[in-house]
């Protein structure tokens, strides 16, 4: 997961990467204070665990929009042929369920995003640090 945080002196965006989903384990693992430089001015600075905070992921959001796309062009062009060569009208409602699924994928995909980053920022390690 990357955590962000802003330098001090330039207001840079700076990234950073950890395995941590919340700030009690980001603590646990790294500690209190993180020593980050500014990718952008190269200051350094030790910041607070509180100072991070978690944004949605642009690749899953591409990851599911591909598999949205993909399953539904799928779905539309296996429909097209299965009506064209056979009468069966029950396809269409299995063709309706796998037009379902990617809708899922994508729907769940978001969801879990929206989850990982809440569970990142709602909580606060300290309401102030010294």
């Amino acid at each position: 997961m990357n955590i962000y945080t802003e330098c001090s002196i330039c207001h840079y965006e700076n990234e950073y990467k950890t395995n941590c989903s919340t700030r009690v384990q980001f603590v646990m693992k790294e500690g209190e204070f993180k020593m980050i430089e500014c990718k952008k001015c190269g200051n350094l600075d030790n910041i607070f665990v509180d100072k991070f905070y978690a944004k949605r992921s642009k690749l899953a959001k591409k990851i599911a929009l591909l598999l949205f796309l993909t399953g539904i062009s799928l779905t539309i062009y296996l429909t097209y042929r299965t009506l064209q060569l056979s009468d069966s009208s029950g396809l269409v409602f299995i063709f309706g369920v796998c037009f379902f699924i990617p809708s899922m994928a994508f729907i769940i995909i978001n969801k879990q995003d929206k989850v990982r980053v809440r569970s990142f920022n709602s909580l606060k390690f300290r309401s102030e640090h010294r």
